[in-house]
């Protein structure tokens, strides 16, 4: 009887072992399977309409609209068009802002496709934890604004001088020091393009202000502020020696410098011939630079010089000699004692020995 339990016991060992292996083998696969599925971020939609309906996640998601459309994370196949164009416009949020991420839960993708009442009701779906997208952005670089401010400077130089050329700033007649940037530099992805315009007027010299107004795709997304002190290169006009008030100023007198300038003034002397023959109204030192304010036209008459008075009145004219009292330029006015009549007339000069009487 004992013999017969124990051959029953092994016969059963034979049957439920191999049994057990081929469950636990099926199982493993099952669960291998179901583990792989969700890891390559597939999604997989069946019923009895969507015949074999197959979505896939796709890789490095950036999207471009301001809300999430589930056709901008997945790839959808084996599908008719017309539902396959429903599953693209179903709406999973708010995107990220501009350069930063966004987690989606599976839960929110299987809400939202739960709600359509297109979706089928005996659909499963498989998919990973979350998704991670990004918004589409680019950054506009501290490197290309400085490009575009040292570039307007250097085309205002040319514009002004007439025939000034290039862009570099150490090499060009100018120098840039202090440059900022204010304003933010992300912006949608797509074509940049720039427009540069000027805050205030005057000499592109000093502390100069920019605004850069940003166009994506030909539509303004956006301001950046541009600031920055433009040191400007140039030749001014200097004595080569002390020279006393009163001097007139001859070609040997003067010499060329080159200096560099934030400040500026219009008043600086840049050329010689404009100020050979000009008399100085203060003392200068030897190296001075010299501006238009210290320099004034040169005496024609001079106190106490002999000069002729003519006297004009429609055809007739008069001429006779007087004694000038006071120094006067060219075309200056000046008063003269007539020396027989001992009258004193005013007059304009109009060489170094006339004078026309102002009536």
């Amino acid at each position: 009887m004992k013999k017969n339990i124990y051959i029953k016991n092994s016969f059963c060992k034979f049957l439920v072992m191999p049994l057990f292996v081929i469950i636990c083998f099926i199982n493993f696969m099952v669960l291998g399977l179901f583990t792989f599925q969700v890891f390559a971020g597939d999604i997989t939609v069946t019923g009895d309409d969507t015949n074999s309906l197959q979505i896939s996640v796709k890789d490095n998601i950036r999207l471009k609209g301001k809300r999430i459309l589930l056709g901008d994370i997945v790839n959808i196949d084996n599908c008719s068009d017309s539902l396959k164009k429903s599953i693209n416009s179903v709406q999973l949020g708010r995107s990220p802002g501009l350069g930063k991420e966004k987690r989606l839960s599976n839960r929110t993708i299987v809400a939202s496709l739960k709600r359509k009442s297109w979706f089928p009701d005996n659909a499963r779906i498989s998919l990973p934890d979350s998704i991670v997208v990004m918004r589409d952005s680019q950054n506009v670089l501290n490197e290309k604004l400085r490009s575009l401010f040292d570039d307007y400077i250097a085309g205002q130089i040319n514009e002004f001088n007439n025939g000034y050329t290039g862009a570099n700033s150490e090499g060009n007649g100018f120098r840039v020091s202090g440059f900022r940037s204010h304003g933010h530099r992300v912006f949608p992805g797509g074509v940049l393009e720039f427009d540069v315009v000027r805050r205030g007027a005057g000499p592109v010299r000093g502390r100069v202000s920019l605004s850069v107004i940003v166009y994506v795709d030909g539509r303004e997304c956006g301001k950046i502020s541009l600031t920055g002190t433009v040191h400007r290169t140039e030749k001014v006009v200097c004595v080569k020696r002390a020279l006393k008030r009163g001097t007139v100023l001859k070609w040997t007198d003067l010499s060329l410098r080159t200096i560099e300038s934030s400040a500026g003034s219009n008043d600086v002397v840049t050329e010689k011939s404009d100020i050979v023959g000009m008399c100085l109204r203060q003392s200068v030192r030897g190296g001075g630079i010299l501006k238009i304010s210290m320099l004034k036209a040169p005496f024609a008459i001079k106190r106490g010089d002999r000069v002729k008075l003519v006297v004009k009145s429609g055809s007739l004219r008069v001429v006779t000699l007087g004694v000038a009292k006071n120094n006067a330029p060219l075309n200056g006015q000046i008063q003269v004692q007539n020396i027989r009549s001992k009258k004193l007339v005013t007059g304009r000069v109009v060489s170094s020995s006339t004078v026309e009487v102002l009536l």
